[in-house]
């Protein structure tokens, strides 16, 4: 469903891994699993910017930039990393740089570049107060 661009709903998904448990696919149960879990994330994450009563921190971007990397969303990854210094005032860490270079190494073409220029502004970053 998903490789060919259809969002499934969560009535969906539930049936799908009702479906998976009664035919004994464990596998392919813990896939939709983890796929409903990270997609859980990122509409948690928006409806916090929405709603603006929580304030996100460091944990909550390593939870969001972890989410949206395996559920290959690296447009949104790469956005949510941008907006926590710019829109948060939160300076990334060694984790979020982390969670980008894995983020980005898993696409392909000009992101695998942005990946190795994250890298080596994270090292640059890091060292820069020593």
């Amino acid at each position: 469903m998903v490789v060919v661009g259809f969002k499934p709903t969560g009535a969906t998904l539930v049936s799908v891994l009702s479906a998976c448990a009664r035919s004994g696919c464990l596998e392919l149960g813990e896939m939709v699993h983890e796929f409903m879990s990270e997609r859980d994330a990122l509409n948690l994450f928006e409806s916090m910017k929405k709603e603006g009563i929580v304030v996100p921190n460091g944990v909550t971007f390593v939870g969001i930039l972890s989410a949206s990397c395996h559920a290959d969303l690296i447009d949104v990854g790469r956005e949510v990393f941008c907006s926590m210094k710019v829109v948060y005032g939160i300076e990334p860490k060694i984790e979020h740089y982390g969670c980008m270079v894995d983020h980005l190494g898993r696409g392909r073409g000009t992101y695998k570049r942005d990946a190795m220029e994250t890298r080596r502004g994270c090292y640059f970053g890091i060292f820069a107060g020593i």
